[in-house]
């Protein structure tokens, strides 16, 4: 039998930078066929730890998307996650400046997965101005190991472990 997944997609970005903003705009039917969803501030620092994006799949899932979106996100994803197109653990993180740092709502991302590429099209130039334009996020506000965690981590091609 032949694997009928979808290979490709392209579609506007649908931006969110935290799990329950998401989950609340899916649940609310916010979030629509053709779009490309995207959930940063998931990766080691951002999160800090590496937040899962599982349930955001599952609920696109729930409410019939499928096949319909697909998600981008700097998160982690559970083994179980095979719903349609899912790119996860995308380097360098949106909290370190990373490419998902700079999607606005409305940008357009081409996902080819054959090809192992998801690119953002975006003039360079458009892309340079946001990146000068970004500033380094908030501290956190948290306290005790995971501050110390969010401070020390190294980026996840780095093995998101502690480091001086």
């Amino acid at each position: 039998m032949a694997d009928d997944r979808r290979l490709d997609f392209a579609g506007p970005a649908v931006v969110f930078d935290s799990p329950a903003q998401a989950l609340e705009r899916v649940r609310a039917g916010q979030v629509k066929g053709g779009e490309v969803v995207v959930l940063r501030g998931q990766g080691p620092t951002g999160s800090p730890g590496m937040g899962m994006a599982s349930q955001l799949v599952f609920a696109l899932d729930g409410a019939g998307l499928t096949g319909q979106v697909a998600v981008v996100t700097d998160g982690q994803l559970s083994g179980l996650v095979n719903k349609g197109i899912v790119v996860g653990e995308v380097s360098p993180e949106a909290a370190r400046g990373g490419p998902l740092a700079l999607v606005r709502d409305g940008d357009m991302i081409r996902i080819d997965v054959p090809a192992r590429t998801a690119d953002l099209d975006v003039p360079d130039t458009e892309l340079q101005r946001r990146h000068a334009a970004l500033q380094a996020p908030a501290p956190s506000d948290e306290r005790g190991w995971l501050s110390i965690y969010q401070r020390l981590v190294r980026p996840l091609p780095e093995g998101a472990v502690l480091s001086p």
